[in-house]
């Protein structure tokens, strides 16, 4: 699929680490792909949240486009490991800890800009360029440490590839999207039962 044809990123999932391995799936007539350079994995990060526009500019600026592109090819891997510890294998943990062990998090006080009152908040310093993948690697860490596996869910649409965090209020949630695969099930069941009755 082209760029022209690619869509905004797909973030449906209720959680960063599930969206991050919806950042490739199948959708339409092929599969989509949001972070096939440097450029993309900053872009993506922006729109999920997970970086600044501060600090993609400063990327942008800093580092070369052939750093960038290496580090989304590293992304890309640890997308498809997390893609195999949800599909239910038990991949080794190392890429995983070796990536949160170069982190830089640590927490401050900053004065708040709205009212008069002080902020506890965690910060991370920018300054390799593989500092692109700690935000990511801390969603992962989250999310296969606290989410309950038994509500993460692929999209039921019979060629879907998206994930989701079942957060509803029964766990009854079947579908990426009821605008896109809800519907077409529907539209599928609906034209079901005409053929039936006849």
């Amino acid at each position: 699929m082209t760029d022209n044809a690619r869509p905004e990123p797909f973030l449906i999932a209720d959680n960063a680490a599930l969206d991050f391995i919806n950042s490739e799936c199948f959708f339409g007539e092929g599969i989509i792909e949001w972070i096939d350079d440097g450029y993309d994995l900053l872009d993506w990060m922006v729109q999920a949240g997970l970086i600044t526009t501060t600090i993609q500019t400063f990327y942008r600026e800093q580092f070369s486009k052939k750093s960038l592109d290496d580090v989304a090819k590293q992304a890309r891997k640890l997308r498809d490991w997390l893609r195999g510890f949800v599909s239910g294998e038990k991949p080794d943990l190392k890429m995983l800890t070796d990536i949160l062990a170069k982190d830089t998090l640590h927490w401050t006080v900053k004065e708040n800009e709205t009212k008069p009152s002080l902020e506890w908040i965690q910060k991370r310093e920018y300054k390799k360029v593989t500092d692109l993948l700690l935000p990511i690697a801390e969603a992962i860490g989250d999310f296969i440490c606290n989410v309950e596996g038994v509500h993460t869910k692929n999209c039921e649409g019979p060629q879907c590839t998206l994930w989701f965090n079942d957060i509803t209020k029964n766990h009854k949630r079947r579908w990426c999207s009821m605008s896109v695969c809800g519907n077409r099930a529907k539209v599928a069941a609906h034209r079901e039962r005409k053929r039936k009755l006849g």
